[in-house]
């Protein structure tokens, strides 16, 4: 199995008194990406043929220089450069970071992700394992993307956000990891590494679904 791990940084700047309208924040509240982490990849397990995948993200920069907390753009798919059909899964942890860059105990239910989940395994896309994981709904060949990007787009809920605690996020850093996982496309291959690892957990559907795609 191949895993592969990419996050970006953004760092909240609350400066001032926020003001709330009917359309979420406005005036004195930036927030600006400082930082692209290089994508990271860990060999877990290889069967044989191997797998290798790579992350490809795609972001709206500039605009989220000043950035109000509205959607800004966070695209990522999972493209496969094996040499043969690969299963892709994905995990996404958002965790928030204080000034000195360590673990800080921010509220990742204000941090809204534009999924793409989908409710079978008729439609192209992501479908929730309930094992911490998303499951793409096709077999990906070699050379191929996932069509569907499993985010699309990233933004901040300011109202999830007792008024009291709000002045506490000024430069506080939130990042966004996002690890692919693959193997190849074959009963053996998810169900050693994915099925019997989650111990029951990994939801049905999902199960019916790659037996439907390693047949």
């Amino acid at each position: 199995m191949k895993l592969r791990k990419s996050g970006i940084i953004i760092c909240l700047v609350l400066m001032g008194s926020i003001i709330l309208t009917k359309s979420g924040w406005v005036s004195n509240t930036y927030a600006a990406i400082k930082e692209l982490l290089d994508p990271s990849d860990t060999v877990v397990n290889h069967f044989e043929g191997g797998v290798d995948i790579e992350i490809e993200e795609n972001f709206d920069e500039e605009g989220a220089k000043n950035w109000d907390g509205t959607p800004f753009v966070k695209e990522v798919k999972v493209k496969n450069n094996s040499k043969t059909p690969a299963l892709i899964r994905v995990s996404i942890v958002p965790t928030w970071l204080d000034e000195d860059n360590k673990p800080w105990a921010g509220d990742i239910n204000a941090i809204v992700l534009n999924k793409n989940i989908v409710s079978n395994s008729n439609e192209e896309g992501w479908m929730d394992g309930r094992d911490g994981y998303f499951y793409y709904t096709k077999v990906l060949d070699t050379g191929a993307y996932t069509n569907k990007t499993i985010i699309d787009k990233v933004s901040f809920d300011i109202n999830k956000i007792p008024e009291n605690q709000r002045d506490i996020y000024k430069n506080k850093k939130l990042i966004v990891n996002v690890k692919s996982e693959a193997v190849e496309a074959t009963q053996n291959a998810y169900n050693a590494s994915w099925i019997q690892i989650s111990e029951g957990k990994t939801n049905q559907n999902v199960i019916t679904m790659l037996e439907s795609l390693c047949k």
